[in-house]
Order: structure tokens, then C-alpha cells, then sequence
């Protein structure tokens, strides 16, 4: 009995002047239980309990020890030696012990957070668009880049240097920086697509449409002309997209002509969401019955594919993949793994524009089984505009889920059996960043290297009468360009490079 009394009376001693056991700390943002690349930027964060010291130690089985400690709750990781232990220690567990210091003097133990460092590298670079997230007007948007690897963030257009435009819709082919297209709405200059390429003079070729993909092994952009307009209502999130047209057709960057799809263009019914599968053999896309606004709730989309045929440059007849109003939901934004085996797609209420509505989901369906399911890493808010990696082991996504009104890029690990882990946003230098930055994330596209246009010289070449390239048909059908840009509407290149 006095032995036991002993080791009870030292035990208390040593744990009041040591640590004493606790709960896990609260940290943000939520770096707890994620999977986390190899190659990502330090993951600062901040501990929201009080404390009057703080403390923690990341570690792993290779390579030293980081511990960082003092009297702020703000977890700045050094760059240069995270780097190091991520990289001794790909596909290991990455361990944060955290121990905060009370007012008593004595330090209380929160425990470890375990994560885990993939084996398979993120693309080093995301594209993404930052605007208001309540607007009525164009003002202060742009697209610019961002280095995953470091905090590195650089323009690639801010619509400030294009009268402010609406910038709309970048995209790349193949997760590839080389070759990137952009939509400019901006009534006097007609609307283009902007497309920028590496050594190659930037072309702003005189066709309107909404949504699009490059096929991936052809100069070759899949599109829908829509007639998108937003409209406001006074329950739940108050905004909502009416889409009153869209047909789907090609356009040949190779030859600058578009060529109409008969076989899809249904009568009574339009096309959104245009997206082309890891070979360049199929093309996903979303269709709804042609309602009046009055019948908004009742909008359902369907998804559907079509193969093409490159010598004629026309599609099939659409198989149906996933009814809408069989499920009583609506499809959008559907993109197909690298390797061909799974398709990516966001579920939700009704309509045709999701990142409106906190019901949206993205939902996985096995090409193979047709088996479809909820994505693990989705929330209670809206989970929008995801983007597969060039490897397809990494999915970026915008979500809402830390306030409900702004979209911030998440990054999810996606296993050989298309099975998400916990997600995690995008890391900044700064752990409170998302607690003040109002702007929002939208269509995060990871690239594997950086644009390297100039934005200054982009901006004039977009106003830039001698850029315009003209489109034609091959069909002799709607898609002709008629009239010529009004000369008021773009200044001259030579003249703003003197």
C-alpha cells in the first residue's frame, strides 16, 4: 500500500511540473487527419485555445525534428526545413505535437495530430479566378496563379487592364501551362475567347460562347453557347443562374472554324457543361428540358456523352449516363479522371449553375460500373468546380464550408479506387488569411508549371485590334461572324506600345 501511495504522489508531482494530458488542440484551418502532398507549401496555422505559451514539435521517422514555440498562437513553419522532412518522408505520417502553457506556469499536453505525406506529388501550380462574392458588376476580378510549392502568387489578368471586363472560364489542355483559353465579356470588342500560348503571339478569336473544353490530344475546343442571366430571390441563398439556350459545337483552333452538332442539338431541350474524357474519345455534357424561368425549380439536368469522330469532326447520338429528373437533382461540371476510369460531377438541387447552392456535391460515378456515389470529402455547403491532377491522384475543388458564403480551393488525396481523404485549403502565410480575405476562389485549374505571359502585355493585346482572328464555319450554318468589331471598341496594339 505505501509503494502504491508513492507512485500516485510521484506520478501527480511530475505531471504538474511536466505536461498534463488534455484535449486536442483547436487549430485553424483544420490541418487534423488530412493527407498532404509532398511538394506543398508550409501549412501554417493558428491555436484558438488561450494559452500564455505555445508549443509544437513536427515530426516524422526521417529527418529533424521542427519545433516551433513562443507566445503568439500563430504557427509559422519554416519553409526551407519542411520541405526537407516532407521530402525524407513521402508516404509516412507527419506527426504535430502541440503542448500550451497556462497561467499556473505548468505545460498542459494537447496531444498529437497525425497526418499522413502522399507518395505522389500535387501539380505545382493552381489557376484561379478572384472576385467579389456579392455583385452586381464586373469591378475588381482577375485571374492569377498560385505556387503551391511556396506563397508565390502572380497575375495573369486583372480585368482593371481590359476596361473592366468580365474574365470568364480559363482553361488549359492537360493540366499544361503552354496553351490556356479565357472568355472576356465585353459588349464593344464582341465578346471573345482569348488564347495564350508560349512563344506565340496572344489571338482574340471573334466567338462567344459559355462553357468549354480542349480535347486533350487536338487543337480541337468543345463548347455551348448559353445565355446565362442571374436573378435574385428573397429565401436561402438569394442568387440564382437561369440558362435560357446552349447548343454544343467544335472549334478548330487549327483552322479557326466552328462546325454545328446536329446530333445534339434536340429540339426543346438545351446543353450545358461541355467536357472531354482523358483521350479525347467522348464527350460529357449536361442537358435540360427548355423551361420558361417561372419553371426554374423544375429545371433538372441530365448527364450525358457522345463519341466523336475526329475525321468528320461530329458526334454520336448522346447515351444518357445519369437522369436528373429520374433523381430528382440536377448535373453539372462533369470531368473524367486522367487515367479514364472515374467521372467527377456536382450534384445538386435543380438549375444549372451550382456554386449558388448549398446542396451541391461532387459525385463520383466508375465508368466501368456505372456505380455512382457521394464524394467523401463533401460538406453541408456548396462543394463546386473541382479539377482532377495530372497524375489523378490529387482533386482540387472551391468550397464554402469554413463560412458559408465565401469559396476557398480544397485539396483532397484520391486513391487508386477513387476514394477521397479528408480535404484541406489552400495554405497561406498568413494562418488568420481566411478569416479577412472577402474575395472569392473560383475555378481553381491545377497546372504543372506557371503562364508566362506578362499581364500588362496580355491586357493590351485583349484591346488590341491587330490580335483579332476571325471564325468561320465549315457547315455554312448560325455559327458565321457577320459583323466586324466597331473600330471605337479597340485601341490600337502599336499605338499603347509606343
Amino acid at each position: 500500500m505505501r509503494i502504491l501511495c508513492f507512485l500516485i504522489l510521484l506520478s501527480l508531482t511530475f505531471g504538474s511540473a511536466q505536461m498534463s494530458a488534455a484535449e486536442q488542440a483547436d487549430i485553424f484551418p483544420d490541418y487534423s487527419g488530412v493527407t498532404l502532398p509532398p511538394n506543398i507549401a508550409p501549412m501554417d496555422f493558428y491555436i484558438r485555445n488561450p494559452a500564455k505559451a505555445y508549443q509544437v514539435k513536427i515530426r516524422a521517422a526521417q529527418g529533424e525534428t521542427l519545433e516551433i514555440s513562443g507566445s503568439k498562437p500563430e504557427i509559422i513553419i519554416p519553409e526551407t526545413k519542411w520541405k526537407q522532412l516532407l521530402a525524407q518522408n513521402a508516404g509516412q505520417e507527419l506527426y504535430w505535437d502541440i503542448a500550451l502553457k497556462e497561467e499556473s506556469g505548468s505545460w498542459r499536453n494537447c496531444g498529437t495530430i497525425t497526418n499522413r505525406i502522399a507518395k505522389e506529388p500535387l501539380d505545382s501550380w493552381l489557376a484561379y479566378r478572384l472576385m467579389r462574392s456579392i455583385f452586381n458588376t464586373y469591378n475588381d476580378m482577375g485571374i492569377y496563379q498560385r505556387n503551391l510549392e511556396t506563397f508565390e502568387e502572380k497575375e495573369i489578368l486583372h480585368n482593371s487592364r481590359i476596361e473592366g471586363a468580365c474574365l470568364n472560364c480559363h482553361q488549359f489542355q492537360k493540366n499544361s501551362p503552354e496553351q490556356m483559353t479565357f472568355h472576356v465579356r465585353l459588349p464593344k470588342i464582341q465578346h471573345p475567347i482569348v488564347r495564350v500560348r508560349e512563344n506565340a503571339p496572344v489571338e482574340v478569336l471573334r466567338k462567344t460562347f459559355t462553357y468549354y473544353s480542349w480535347n486533350p490530344e487536338t487543337n480541337v475546343i468543345a463548347y455551348t453557347a448559353n445565355g446565362p442571366s442571374i436573378f435574385f430571390h428573397t429565401w436561402g441563398e438569394g442568387r440564382e443562374v437561369y440558362d435560357k439556350a446552349g447548343e454544343v459545337g467544335i472549334l478548330n483552333l487549327d483552322t479557326y472554324k466552328t462546325t454545328s452538332q446536329p446530333a445534339l442539338a434536340t429540339e426543346h431541350y438545351y446543353e450545358s457543361w461541355p467536357s472531354w474524357d482523358n483521350k479525347g474519345e467522348y464527350l460529357y455534357f449536361c442537358r435540360a428540358p427548355d423551361l420558361p424561368q417561372s419553371k426554374f425549380n423544375d429545371i433538372r439536368f441530365d448527364l450525358l456523352r457522345a463519341r466523336w469522330d475526329p475525321a468528320t469532326s461530329h458526334f454520336s447520338e448522346a447515351e444518357m449516363l445519369f437522369s436528373g429528373w429520374t433523381n430528382r437533382v440536377s448535373t453539372a461540371q462533369p470531368r473524367v479522371s486522367p487515367d479514364g476510369r472515374f467521372l467527377a460531377y456536382t450534384v445538386f438541387e435543380r438549375g444549372n449553375f451550382p456554386v449558388y447552392q448549398p446542396s451541391a456535391d461532387i459525385w463520383l460515378m466508375d465508368l466501368e460500373s456505372r456505380a455512382v456515389r457521394p464524394m467523401e470529402h463533401n460538406s453541408d455547403k456548396a462543394d463546386t468546380w473541382h479539377c482532377w491532377s495530372s497524375n489523378g491522384r490529387w482533386m482540387v475543388f472551391s468550397s464554402k464550408r469554413i463560412d458559408g458564403v465565401l469559396a476557398r480551393p480544397h485539396f483532397a488525396y484520391m486513391d487508386a479506387g477513387g476514394h477521397a481523404s479528408k480535404p484541406f485549403v489552400l495554405p497561406q502565410k498568413d494562418p488568420h488569411f481566411y478569416e479577412y480575405f472577402i474575395k472569392t476562389y473560383n475555378i481553381p485549374e491545377l497546372i504543372t508549371g506557371a503562364v508566362k505571359s506578362d499581364p500588362k502585355e496580355l491586357g493590351r493585346a485583349v484591346m488590341s485590334r491587330e490580335r483579332v482572328v476571325k471564325v468561320g464555319t465549315t457547315d455554312g450554318g448560325k455559327n458565321v461572324e457577320k459583323e466586324q468589331p466597331p473600330e471605337e471598341g479597340y485601341s490600337s496594339f502599336k499605338e499603347q506600345n509606343k
